[in-house]
């Protein structure tokens, strides 16, 4: 039987990619995520980065309480909330380490609904019974797409059973915009 630290040095080298060396970083993961150049391109990357996030789990067992997505080019970085940091503080960490990249497209994800549903369930009950739900922002500031959408998925374990806007003012809202504050692409490439 293979150990939690094996399986963790596995999962950990099966994502080493050498764009993930190319700025000091304390991103979790680097992934190659290329994108084909369409108009839907942005929904589809902003779809795929909900379920990830969902789905994201350590090698050696756990979940983290947040996800925070940026792509870069045809790369998608990853970092991960844990359960005694703050939101605020993960996405001004993130800022700090994004700013000088050209373009960029973020994804913000709370996870933390879902460990608290699961505990009020308590043992027995299968994950994939338990309603919960994830609120996410992203953001995009590029040539080809400059947005932000927001929401609430509502989510029995990883199945999305519903959907929402996201409330204003809250501070996950506040925490996931900050994401790209003082970024120079919210200068160069202004909403539509």
């Amino acid at each position: 039987m293979v150990d939690a630290v094996e399986l963790a040095i596995a999962d950990f080298a099966q994502h080493l990619v050498p764009e993930g060396f190319a700025i000091p970083s304390t991103a979790y993961r680097v992934d190659l995520l290329p994108l084909p150049p369409r108009s839907s391109a942005f929904a589809e990357w902003i779809e795929r980065c909900r379920q990830d996030a969902v789905a994201a789990r350590y090698a050696g067992g756990g979940a983290p309480s947040g996800v925070v997505y940026v792509r870069r080019r045809d790369e998608r970085w990853r970092w991960d909330l844990e359960p005694c940091a703050d939101l605020e503080w993960l996405t001004a960490r993130v800022n700090d380490e994004i700013s000088a990249f050209a373009e960029p497209w973020v994804f913000v994800s709370l996870l933390r609904s879902r460990e608290q549903a699961l505990a009020a369930a308590g043992d027995g009950v299968d994950p994939d019974e338990v309603p919960w739900t994830q609120p996410w922002y992203a953001e995009a500031r590029s040539r080809s797409v400059a947005r932000i959408y927001a929401g609430v998925a509502e989510v029995r374990g990883t199945a999305v059973t519903g959907r929402g806007p996201l409330p204003d003012k809250t501070p996950f809202e506040r925490a996931a915009r900050r994401l790209l504050a003082r970024h120079h692409g919210r200068r160069q490439f202004r909403l539509r």
